[in-house]
């Protein structure tokens, strides 16, 4: 071949090294420039291939006009954003790569949330929400990480989000993933949940406290069954909803309950001191009986849900409204571009049926000039 294809390799790491001999092997084809971010990587091609040219980008590559395809041999994250520029440098829209690049940004936004910036030679720079830079020009600046933190209410570790520099050091940022699932899930687990535990934890040991200090007739005892003191036989243990335990267990529990105040048959007042608690009002819970606050806490949690439930809905139906604007004004219409079709088709009818005419009326001019 006279004129071989000239080449360009995008990537001259591990991947772009491992593809070099089949270039080396194929007659019609000469690798004939680079394009790598590493300088370094630059020069020791160079060396390899004396008179190749060497380029920091991409786009100065495929617009240098020495090169006539691209091999794009860079990190798999980053082939759409490269096959873009290399497609559009050529004069081409690369609309397919788009439509792929903008649903992955798209599903991206919908965890931790991000903003983007497209520049003049079609790469997108992407950010978090804060301003913190996690791709541009085609190479990730920062990475999402995640570290551990204190353990959580269930004994397992909480993690922190943040992100990482390309030395993989772990950067806390306040305020980078303020929208998005990620945000969300955060929100719920360092706020909604810690508030609705610490409240459980009040109703917990209230129970607690006010249980054990009538079964026990404020440490000075009160009488079980068997005539013997409570006064060291409280009837729970721990302090918060995790640690409660009921501490008579066994086939006597029954029997060394306080019912009693004294050794007279028949005395009760303590059995109704007990049973009472269900309808007094509680200091430590807002004077509120323990029914009554855990129907609060309940339908306080059940109001958080339904108000997380509709949010949700309103931000879906937001959405769908915007990306149906976006269609409406970039999207395909079928019914529109089939009624086009249909009318280039009858133009195209109506022009073969005027040739065909022409074609006839030169035909009988001809027979009347032999």
């Amino acid at each position: 071949m006279s004129n071989p294809i000239r080449f360009g390799m995008a990537g001259i790491g591990n991947e772009g090294a491992g593809v070099v001999p089949f270039f080396e092997q194929v007659d019609d084809v000469d690798l004939v420039a680079a394009a790598d971010l590493r300088v370094d990587a630059l020069d020791a091609f160079q060396e390899d291939h004396p008179g190749a040219e060497t380029f920091t980008s991409l786009k100065a590559m495929c617009e240098s006009g020495a090169i006539d395809a691209v091999w794009i041999s860079t990190p798999s994250q980053f082939h759409a954003e490269h096959a873009i520029t290399a497609a559009e440098a050529g004069g081409q829209r690369a609309n397919d790569l788009r439509d792929r690049r903008r649903t992955a940004v798209a599903d991206l936004a919908g965890v931790v949330g991000v903003q983007t910036v497209e520049t003049a030679d079609g790469a997108l720079t992407v950010s978090a929400a804060n301003g913190a830079v996690l791709v541009d020009g085609g190479g990730v600046v920062h990475q999402l990480a995640v570290r551990k933190q204190v353990v959580g209410l269930d004994g397992q570790a909480l993690h922190e989000a943040g992100l990482a520099d390309r030395s993989g050091n772990f950067i806390a940022v306040p305020g980078t993933f303020a929208h998005g699932e990620l945000a969300a899930l955060a929100r719920v687990r360092d706020s909604d949940l810690v508030g609705a535990s610490g409240q459980l934890d009040g109703f917990a040991s209230a129970i607690i406290t006010e249980v054990n200090r009538v079964q026990t007739n404020g440490g000075a005892g009160a009488v079980d069954l068997d005539g013997g003191s409570t006064a060291a036989v409280p009837l729970f243990g721990g302090t918060d909803a995790k640690t409660i335990t009921v501490l008579l267990t066994g086939a006597d529990a029954g029997r060394r309950i306080g019912a009693a105040l004294s050794a007279e048959p028949g005395d009760n007042q303590n059995a109704l001191a007990l049973a009472d608690l269900r309808t007094t009002a509680q200091g430590a819970l807002g004077a509120t009986t323990f029914s009554g606050f855990l129907a609060g806490l309940t339908g306080q949690v059940g109001e958080s849900a339904a108000q997380a439930r509709d949010g949700a809905q309103a931000a879906e139906a937001l959405q769908q409204q915007l990306h149906n604007q976006r269609e409406s004004f970039s999207g395909v219409n079928l019914n529109e571009e089939l009624t086009n079709l249909l009318r280039y088709q009858r133009a195209f009818q109506a022009s073969a049926e005027a040739i065909n005419v022409g074609n006839q009326v030169l035909d009988e001019l001809m027979q009347l000039v032999r």
